[in-house]
């Protein structure tokens, strides 16, 4: 779960389900940040294609991967247990930003 959240964004929707949990977070300008983790056992897929920006980044001192397509930025990463996504959609925050995001996650149990 994000411990930072950038101001006007407020909890939207949670879910949980067997092998992931979600957290939405919204704000009146329609942008939207979604928070996932998936158990170790899961397969994620990201989509690249036509991507404007692709890039290996470090969060939590582990190899993840940023991509930036169209409106929406996708961060992804992984350590022993878990499988981490971050997006954000529609919105005006920039990549540090949604990387200090990522960096704030700690562990849903």
């Amino acid at each position: 779960m994000p411990q930072f959240i950038p101001e006007g964004y407020t909890i939207s929707n949670l879910t949980e389900g067997k092998d992931v949990k979600t957290i939405q977070y919204s704000n009146t300008e329609n942008s939207m940040i979604m928070f996932q983790q998936y158990g170790e056992e899961s397969g994620i897929n990201i989509d690249t294609e036509d991507a404007d920006v692709i890039s290996n980044v470090t969060v939590q001192e582990t190899e993840g991967m940023l991509v930036v397509k169209g409106d929406v930025v996708t961060v992804a990463w992984s350590n022993d247990y878990y499988i981490f996504l971050l997006y954000v959609y529609q919105g005006d925050l920039s990549n540090e930003e949604v990387l200090k995001i990522a960096e704030s996650v700690i562990f849903i149990k």
